[in-house]
């Protein structure tokens, strides 16, 4: 049984850190409209709810170039 779900919404980021191990891009908004919308990411996590899966650490890039609150805040159990 899978456990644990990692999942990078984002490979933008606005930081240049001597230490990171990312394949992140310089952020660009032209870049970011390429990227998943909300709605999509929304509904890998019903899908990872549908398989069991109990949770999901988000990375990136830099999540917080997205709408962490929101997605963060999105339920992933049902209770």
């Amino acid at each position: 049984m899978i456990k644990k779900i990692f999942f990078d919404i984002t490979k933008c980021c606005n930081a240049k850190c001597v230490y990171c191990f990312t394949d992140s891009v310089n952020y660009e908004k032209s870049f970011a409209k390429k990227e998943l919308e909300d709605s999509k990411i929304f509904k890998l996590i019903d899908e990872s709810k549908s398989l069991e899966i109990p949770s999901i650490s988000i990375g990136g890039g830099e999540p917080f170039l997205r709408d962490i609150p929101s997605i963060g805040n999105y339920p992933l159990s049902s209770q």
